[in-house]
């Protein structure tokens, strides 16, 4: 409107200044002016006169503001575009407007977003289920809200909650969407973090209860060569020998009670240091640990490898020992419980390592029955769990998390002859 005013007064003041122009010409030329010409030459030095007083002290102000106001939206815009991850996409998803932040957190440029289609920013990991329930969501012309995880353009992960809604036009046809992020990703390690703690502080009482009981037998050994040793020399039967030999019967049994201690504090111990290290040392490190265990609940675990791989070829390389510890251990643990659960007898758990290329593959198999055929399918999913009741559906979850983030592996469930077998695909390199 400013724009329109502007160009009339100019217009009104060039026609002025021609018309003027014009009629001094002619009083030069004709030395005198009709009376018409004389009103006509008032008006037209009127005009003259008044329309920079017009565009001075009614349009220029006009022209502050609104350069005040545009500037104030285009601080509005660009705070908007720097710190809202936005985005406004067609009928197809095809992205026609990308803001900074959404630039900055994904790893594209503009240029890079306009024109390619949502599916860019899409984790591979994402179920194809919540983008279906999205579509026929904002299809409907309703708005959708919901978390997923999306990858960066060098392939790292960030977590969003995201709205969605349509964009209509005056005959209410959908005619695009547009959509705000929110970034979540620290919320979701801190939750995974939680989680983790969740399921270490379940393996430690597990394991705090088995290991208590497995120790009574050589206390009680302890107390009993002991009190022999108090009575034979209260008797004065007793020699070097006999002493000799009790305490270092006494000390095989401190030792032993030692090495259990110190598997246990090590495993439980936070150790962020990676290294490289043979695949045998760490499963039997994991069975050494679990060795109590399953003892306690005579329950045969057995371990075989192929024995064609040589000590180099068995080396996985950049990982952490108690990570893998906690995998293998949950794997038999697992199945432990499900074996005492069906009350098998024979029960057995079986580890089989063998390398297919540059992946190692690791089983672990029982003989307990398989896996519900109703949950084997998100059997890694958080809160579902194989155990009824006296599970808390972390362990498997747990499980899965490490083997994908820690070792860039995967892990798979099915159930196989009398029993579940779990099988892991691990890279010998991880990093």
């Amino acid at each position: 409107m400013v724009k329109k005013l502007i160009i009339l007064v100019e217009t009104i003041f060039i026609v002025a200044a021609v018309e003027a122009l014009i009629m001094t010409l002619l009083v030069f030329l004709d030395g005198h002016l009709s009376s018409t010409q004389e009103v006509l030459l008032d008006t037209l030095i009127l005009s003259l006169v008044s329309a920079p007083l017009i565009y001075f002290f009614i349009i220029y102000p006009y022209i502050v503001k609104e350069a005040e106001v545009s500037a104030k939206l285009n601080k509005i815009y660009d705070n908007y575009s720097e710190h809202v991850i936005a985005s406004n996409s067609d009928l197809k998803g095809i992205i026609t407007y990308a803001s900074a932040a959404l630039c900055q957190i994904s790893g594209y440029s503009e240029d890079e977003l306009l024109g390619s289609p949502h599916s860019i920013l899409r984790h591979p990991d994402t179920s194809p289920m919540i983008f279906e329930d999205m579509w026929a969501t904002i299809q409907s012309g309703k708005l959708w809200t919901g978390e997923y995880k999306n990858q960066t353009k060098d392939g790292n992960t960030y977590w969003v909650i995201v709205k969605i809604k349509p964009e209509f036009d005056k005959d209410k046809n959908i005619i695009g969407y547009s959509s705000i992020r929110h970034d979540i990703t620290q919320r979701k390690k801190n939750q995974e973090e939680l989680l983790k703690s969740q399921a270490r502080c379940a393996s430690i009482g597990e394991m705090v209860g088995v290991i208590a009981h497995q120790w009574m037998q050589p206390i009680g050994t302890i107390s009993a060569s002991n009190a022999n040793l108090k009575v034979r020399a209260e008797l004065g039967n007793i020699s070097n020998d006999y002493i000799i030999e009790s305490t270092s019967n006494t000390d095989k049994t401190i030792k032993f009670i030692s090495e259990t201690i110190n598997n246990f504090r090590n495993f439980f111990k936070e150790n962020t240091n990676n290294i490289d290290i043979s695949l045998l040392e760490l499963i039997e490190y994991a069975m050494s640990i679990s060795k109590p265990l399953v003892n306690e609940r005579h329950i045969h675990l057995d371990f075989n490898f192929d024995r064609s791989l040589s000590e180099e070829d068995l080396i996985i390389k950049d990982v952490s020992k108690n990570d893998f510890a906690h995998i293998l251990l949950n794997l038999i643990n697992n199945s432990v419980d499900a074996l005492l659960s069906n009350e098998v007898v024979n029960a057995k758990i079986e580890i089989y390592l063998e390398k297919e290329k540059d992946n190692f593959i690791l089983t672990v198999q029982d003989n307990a029955g398989g896996i519900p055929e109703d949950i084997i399918e998100c059997v890694f999913e958080k809160k579902i769990t194989t155990k009824g009741e006296a599970g808390t559906g972390l362990g498997l979850y747990m499980t899965n998390m490490i083997v994908e983030r820690n070792f860039k592996g995967k892990i798979s469930a099915q159930n196989k002859e009398d029993g579940a077998l779990f099988t892991l695909v691990l890279p010998q390199a991880t990093s």
